[in-house]
C-alpha cells in the first residue's frame, strides 16, 4: 500500500496532497475486519518529511459478543483526524513513539501501517450485543452461591 510522494518531497512547506486508499480485509488479517475499506485524508509536506492526516477510516468489523457468543457485524468507530509523520531520517535518539520512514530510493511512502494501527487501535476489544443478552440474564430462583458457607464459619 505504497504512496508516491515524488510531486510532494520537493515542494515548499505545508504544501498538501489529497490521497485516498483502498483496501481489502485481507490487508489486515487478524483484525475482524470483513469486505473492503476505504481511507482518505491527505499528506502534507513538513520540516522532517511528510505528515499523513488520515481524516476518514470506514470499515465493516465482524465481532463475538465476549457475553454470549453471538457474531456481530458493526462499523469501525473511527475517532478522526490522526496524524502520522514519516521521516527522511530517522534520530539518533529514538522517540517515544513509532517512526516511520520514507523510502528516500523509490519515493513512496507505506501508507497502510498507519491505517492498520488506526483499526487495531479502533477495535472494540470487548464487543457486546446492543441489547442485553438473553443467555445471562439474572434467575429469579434462590441458587447455591458458591461462598454462602463462609458467613457460618465467620460467626464463630
Amino acid at each position: 500500500m505504497n504512496k508516491k510522494i515524488d510531486q510532494l518531497i520537493y515542494r515548499p512547506l505545508y504544501t498538501k496532497a489529497d490521497f485516498e486508499l483502498d483496501f481489502d480485509s485481507d490487508d489486515f488479517t487478524g483484525h475482524s475486519l470483513q469486505g473492503e475499506g476505504h481511507a482518505s485524508g491527505y499528506l502534507m509536506k513538513v520540516e522532517d518529511g511528510i505528515m499523513l492526516v488520515l481524516e476518514e477510516l470506514e470499515a465493516k468489523q465482524e465481532l463475538i459478543c465476549v457475553k454470549c457468543g453471538k457474531k456481530l457485524k458493526r462499523e469501525l468507530p473511527f475517532v478522526g483526524p490522526s496524524e502520522w509523520t514519516f521521516y527522511e531520517q530517522l534520530r539518533d535518539k529514538p522517540l517515544l513513539y513509532e517512526e516511520l520512514k520514507i523510502d528516500l530510493k523509490k519515493l513512496e511512502i507505506d501508507v497502510g501501517e498507519p491505517v492498520r494501527q488506526e483499526v487495531v487501535l479502533h477495535t472494540d476489544q470487548n464487543p457486546c450485543c446492543p441489547k442485553s443478552c438473553t443467555k445471562f440474564e439474572e434467575s429469579k430462583e434462590v441458587g447455591v452461591k458458591a461462598l454462602a458457607g463462609l458467613k457460618d464459619l465467620m460467626k464463630d
